[in-house]
């Protein structure tokens, strides 16, 4: 059973003029699709607009489903309203792993390439420029062209100074702490308190910061 990707219907609310060499459908749909999806490549294929032939400028478009590999719209022109569909074929440009890395490694430039992929086909907590994990150590061993994301990586090494931070609706508060243990993205760690000399417990947010929830 195919799996549906549904996407709000987004309403472009301005008109499209013909420039000299005509409206080019395939490529506004490319360009409309970086813009909003922040996909890196688009192709378009096997466009059709049923009950429209012609090449005119339409008024407006309305994007309304991106399924799998499929692109649902419609046309508004001259007051109808035409369906659209196309096959599309939309990249994001991700991080992976030059050679096999031991748990452990800390990450260097020459460790990475970049690569194009499938949007669908992108890991939850993908990372998308360098030096995000640049001097981060891997928390398990990973084969060759595996795509970097948060959770393979080792946000804060254990005796690292942290931000300790604490947020309520009415105040934040921050304090220095101490890292008691390694943690990757979105893991609770113990922290010391060094103002207070106590331990507790917070979720890393980042290389620099634990978020405390009371």
């Amino acid at each position: 059973m195919r799996t549906k990707f549904l996407l709000p219907a987004i309403f472009l609310n301005f008109i499209i003029f013909m420039n000299c060499f005509g409206f080019d459908m395939n490529e506004f749909l490319e360009n409309y699709l970086k813009n909003e999806f922040g996909f890196d490549e688009v192709y378009i294929d096997s466009l059709k607009i049923n009950g429209n032939s012609d090449n005119e400028p339409p008024d407006n478009v309305q994007v309304e489903k991106i399924y799998g590999k499929f692109l649902k719209f419609a046309v508004i022109k001259n007051g109808k309203v035409y369906e659209g569909k196309a096959e599309i074929r939309a990249l994001k440009k991700v991080l992976v792993s030059k050679n096999s890395l031991e748990r452990g490694k800390e990450i260097s430039e020459d460790d990475i390439l970049e690569r194009l992929i499938e949007y669908s086909k992108v890991p939850k907590g993908a990372v998308t420029e360098k030096s995000s994990i640049i001097g981060k150590t891997l928390k398990t061993s990973i084969q060759a062209n595996t795509v970097f994301t948060d959770a393979r990586l080792v946000s804060v090494k254990r005796g690292e100074n942290v931000v300790i931070k604490i947020d309520k609706p009415n105040f934040s508060i921050k304090m220095e702490g101490k890292a008691l243990e390694d943690g990757n993205t979105g893991k609770l760690i113990r922290v010391l308190n060094i103002s207070s000399n106590k331990i507790i417990k917070g979720v890393v947010q980042d290389d620099k910061t634990v978020i405390v929830n009371f």
